[in-house]
């Protein structure tokens, strides 16, 4: 909310304390008449990467707000548009037109001339053992290892934002 002219798309509609513009991205669903007509949220999404990608709004900073849920909202229209219920229905290929699919769409969002800003919740996995056989908290986010690999290749740092007493640090 602090980031300069921010335009914040959120995939979980967990905006309500943030007084910057915002976009909720979900499944658009329109009726006239008797006729219901719905866009799927990844479409929606990629409509506004689109449109943002012309340049042509006084915003400065893009925050993407929920990495993970753009994810599995693009894997739920591949599913649609393959005819599939799951990757595995479509064994090597399916996995690879979802990312495709995905990192395409992240990539272009990343080299907007805009500030961009990909949040996404951690996995916190507790009592692994490193190579010395000491225990050790890992901390990632919270979406599969490639594409976190994939998009960790996109920004210029990573920041681990925490809540305790009452600040924010």
């Amino acid at each position: 909310n602090s980031f300069p002219d921010a335009l914040i798309l959120s995939t979980d509609g967990n905006i309500e304390f943030c007084d910057s513009p915002s976009i909720i991205i979900r499944d658009q669903v329109t009726t006239s008449g008797r006729m219901t007509n719905t866009v799927q949220a990844w479409k929606y999404f990629k409509e506004i990467v689109d449109e943002l990608a012309k340049g042509d709004n006084s915003y400065k900073t893009i925050v993407f707000d929920l990495v993970e849920d753009l994810y599995e909202l693009c894997r739920i229209c591949k599913y649609k548009e393959l005819g599939i219920t799951h990757e595995s229905d479509d064994p090597f290929k399916a996995w690879d037109k979802v990312r495709s699919e995905f990192m395409s769409t992240m990539r272009k969002a990343a080299n907007m001339d805009y500030n961009i800003v990909f949040i996404s919740h951690e996995d916190v996995k507790t009592d692994m053992t490193s190579r010395k056989g000491d225990n050790v908290v890992a901390i990632n986010p919270n979406i599969q290892p490639k594409i976190a690999n994939k998009i960790a290749g996109l920004v210029d740092m990573t920041i681990r934002a925490v809540y305790e007493d009452g600040k924010r640090t």
